[in-house]
C-alpha cells in the first residue's frame, strides 16, 4: 500500500514540475536605423534576434506587444 502511495506521489510531483518549466522562444525584432555619412543619410531596417525563455505565455505576449517582436517556439 505504501509503495503504491509513493508511486502516485512521485507521478503527481513530476507532473507539477513539468508544468512550470520554461519554454524558449526565438524573438526577432526590426528597428529603423538612420545611417549618416559625410555625403548622405538614409534610413534602413536592422533585424535583431534573441533567445528568450519564460514559463509564462503572458510574458512572451507582453514582449511582443512592447518591443514589436515576433517570437516563435524553439
Amino acid at each position: 500500500m505504501k509503495k503504491n502511495l509513493f508511486i502516485v506521489l512521485v507521478v503527481v510531483l513530476s507532473g507539477l514540475m513539468f508544468t512550470s518549466c520554461s519554454k524558449c522562444y526565438e524573438c526577432t525584432t526590426e528597428h529603423e536605423v538612420e545611417v549618416i555619412t559625410p555625403d548622405t543619410s538614409y534610413v534602413t531596417q536592422e533585424t535583431s534576434t534573441e533567445d528568450y525563455c519564460s514559463s509564462s505565455a503572458e510574458e512572451v505576449a507582453q514582449k511582443e506587444a512592447d518591443e514589436g517582436s515576433v517570437c516563435t517556439a524553439i
